[in-house]
């Protein structure tokens, strides 16, 4: 299909034509109606068009872009790192064809706001909210886009953001409510606000798919965010973020409030109320079994909140010190491969072999009985460049033609190729687009003491239910950084108080699970300790009633 412009016709002006031309588009070929739309757009932002009019035309792209975007994503679900050159173009396709319609709805913020003299009228106003909201929609997609393939952010896109806020606010209208295209009541503040959380929640940090997870979630949470035009001197930092609107970044913690001398400029984001309302849901919602499809269906949201809780409260800071390093390091991915490489017993680790990994971020199955997809191989064929290393991570720099297959949350085992010693257990924490078709991974190290068995679930109320043995790894407690022991197992057996069966070659133990370190798709990591209250009947796989001896701390 023809785009309505092509060979320099002149582009549909007709807002029920334009409707005609964009039903017809063909269903089976998204992708390239992404750069139809693309040309049709840039067509009608370089036409000679009133603002209205712009602003009703602009409208009618939004419903099948939306369709676009999400079957373009359902295609992306679950690939690993760094993304396939097919899904790059698809995502960067996206992202430009969001930069033109943020371009349109910029042409019509300066045709209005470029009249001397000009007294804002009714209609005028509402045009101009319109428009700097759909810019701010817009470019909230372009972050979204970016975040996504774990690219960086285009230049100008934040200053962009930043500067048509400052215009609504100079005009009043940043808190003018209004019904959108799609039906739903929105504003700009609230648009705003969700930009500035994304850009929070540390995206870099966020497996595949959470980015997006995020985006839409936060459609529900911002409302609890408020943006402060002036601050309490006495306030202390904690949940305060600072905006510098003439700057090309997103918000940054506000470490002292009381340096803050003018907010002309200068905004402030204050999620102290976000986190509490967050706190209290998923306080709530932990200590639910999860075995209805509503509270499966809300896990995923549980998850995220877990982890943007800490990014929102207060400012990581930096206490290890980086130094060079240009070692090559061998590479695990994924706990059941770690396990077994870890413990040189191939029948210590029982889980089918079906089961055999989770190396990648698409789960199968049922809540409680994940099934992950299998590796292709235990050590990675392609070593991995480090950049630097401190006491509590490595940085690598991994060429994109290498395929590696890992995703961001993962837990990886890395040691040096020259070297036979023992595996360094880590997390990919990050991932960002590197140099020259590179991808710069962050490793946040665990330890390299330790141990691999076998977990079991156990019950006290049903002993002749049948029982699967997990891959799990054992973390000593470590008094030089005040962390108790803790253990790492597959996603879908923590819930506060569970108790599980640990197996070694040398030793069971009857643990409980306590404190919730990290909770992803691939595994969890929490703390645990000796249940002392009951015996092991090895024969049977329950509790036997009787009083287990030993310490409540212990090594394997």
């Amino acid at each position: 299909m023809e785009t309505p412009h092509k060979n320099n016709a002149v582009p549909i002006k007709d807002v029920t034509e334009l409707k005609r031309w964009l039903s017809e588009l063909p269903t089976l070929d998204p992708e390239q109606n992404v750069k139809r739309i693309q040309v049709s757009l840039h067509g009608h932002n370089t036409a000679d068009f009133g603002p209205d009019l712009r602003i009703s035309l602009l409208g009618c792209y939004l419903g099948p872009v939306a369709s676009l975007n999400h079957d373009l994503l359902k295609h992306r679900m679950g690939l690993s790192l760094p993304l396939p050159q097919a899904a790059l173009r698809i995502t960067n396709a996206l992202r430009e064809l969001y930069q033109e319609f943020a371009l349109g709805y910029q042409i019509v913020v300066n045709e209005i706001t470029s009249k001397k003299g000009l007294i804002l009228d009714d209609p005028a106003i509402m045009t101009l909210t319109k428009a700097i909201y759909g810019v701010t929609f817009c470019l909230n997609q372009v972050l979204r886009c970016a975040y996504e393939s774990y690219r960086l952010v285009p230049l100008g896109t934040w200053k962009q953001l930043h500067k048509v806020f400052q215009l609504a606010r100079t005009c009043g209208i940043d808190n003018e409510e209004f019904v959108g295209v799609d039906g739903r009541t929105v504003s700009i503040v609230h648009e705003y606000k969700r930009a500035l959380l994304l850009g929070l929640s540390e995206p870099y940090q966020l497996p595949f798919r959470r980015v997006n997870t995020v985006f839409h979630c936060l459609n529900q949470w911002v409302a609890h965010a408020r943006l402060l035009y002036a601050i309490d001197k006495d306030k202390g930092p904690e949940c305060l973020f600072i905006v510098d609107t003439d700057s090309d970044h997103p918000a940054i913690p506000l470490l002292s409030p009381t340096k803050v001398d003018s907010t002309e400029r200068d905004l402030v984001l204050d999620t102290s109320e976000l986190i509490t309302k967050l706190n209290s849901k998923m306080g709530s919602s932990i200590l639910d079994t999860l075995t209805t499809k509503g509270e499966v269906r809300n896990y995923e949201e549980i998850e995220t909140l877990k982890v943007l809780i800490t990014y929102w409260r207060a400012h990581p800071m930096r206490r290890h010190r980086r130094t060079a390093s240009r070692a090559n390091y061998a590479v695990i991915v994924g706990l059941t491969n770690i396990a077994r490489e870890l413990t040189k017993d191939k029948n210590l680790v029982t889980r089918s072999e079906e089961n055999d990994d989770d190396s990648s971020d698409v789960v199968r199955g049922t809540f409680g009985h994940q099934q992950h997809l299998r590796a292709k191989s235990r050590i990675l064929p392609v070593p991995w460049e480090a950049v630097d290393e401190s006491l509590s991570g490595l940085r690598f720099n991994v060429n994109s033609s290498h395929g590696t297959p890992v995703s961001v949350g993962e837990l990886v085992a890395v040691r040096p190729v020259d070297e036979e010693g023992n595996w360094c257990v880590g997390i990919v924490r990050w991932a960002k687009e590197g140099h020259s078709n590179t991808v710069d991974l962050g490793i946040y190290k665990i330890g390299e003491d330790v141990r691999s068995l076998t977990a079991r679930r156990v019950s006290e109320k049903q002993p002749e239910t049948p029982y699967e043995d997990y891959a799990a790894l054992f973390v000593p407690a470590d008094a030089t950084i005040k962390r108790a022991q803790t253990l790492i197992i597959h996603n879908g057996l923590y819930k506060p108080g569970q108790l599980l069966w640990l197996r070694s070659q040398s030793v069971d133990h009857i643990v409980e699970a306590t404190n919730l370190i990290l909770a992803g798709r691939p595994f969890e990591w929490f703390e645990v300790r000796v249940n002392r209250e009951f015996g092991l009947n090895r024969d049977l796989g329950y509790f036997d009633g009787n009083e287990s001896s030993g310490s409540t701390h212990w090594r394997l």
